[in-house]
């Protein structure tokens, strides 16, 4: 019994025309997230930061270092320093691919150095409605999914 060894020559410009021709079959959603963008109580000052976790409660973003003396209260005459009350617009991005946009208040409650170059806030939501709660408890629950 024999065996029978066949050889093929494979040009390379064939390979690469064979690669560049496929195409995706499949959707992709966009991944789920959030973004909170705030107004500071001066109504001047804007700041857009990157959502981390979200429950009914409250919220925990990620800022940059120019972002934190914005953070702080204009008012701080020489006593311990304090945050602002600011009124933020929430994002959230479903897996599902729907996009819901809430607006709330929001009283900063921490500022913790998260990197090098990024801060965590924390902070406790304020004047909600009930039916925006429901759709902010229905995206955590969907993000411990």
């Amino acid at each position: 019994m024999g065996y029978y060894y066949s050889t093929q020559t494979i040009n390379r410009d064939d390979i690469f025309n064979f690669y560049m021709n496929m195409k995706a079959t499949d959707n992709y959603a966009q991944p789920s997230g959030f973004s909170v963008s705030a107004v500071t109580s001066d109504n001047k000052t804007a700041l857009i930061m990157t959502g981390v976790c979200i429950s009914p409660r409250g919220l925990k973003t990620h800022c940059t270092g120019e972002q934190i003396p914005i953070l702080h209260n204009i008012e701080d005459n020489g006593c311990q320093s304090k945050y602002q009350l600011l009124m933020i617009e929430l994002k959230m991005h479903f897996k599902s691919g729907e996009l819901f946009q809430l607006e709330a208040s929001a009283q900063i409650v921490s500022i913790r150095r998260a990197s090098q170059t990024e801060f965590e806030v924390n902070m406790l939501l304020c004047d909600m409605s009930q039916d925006s709660l429901r759709h902010i408890v229905r995206y955590a629950d969907e993000l411990t999914e």
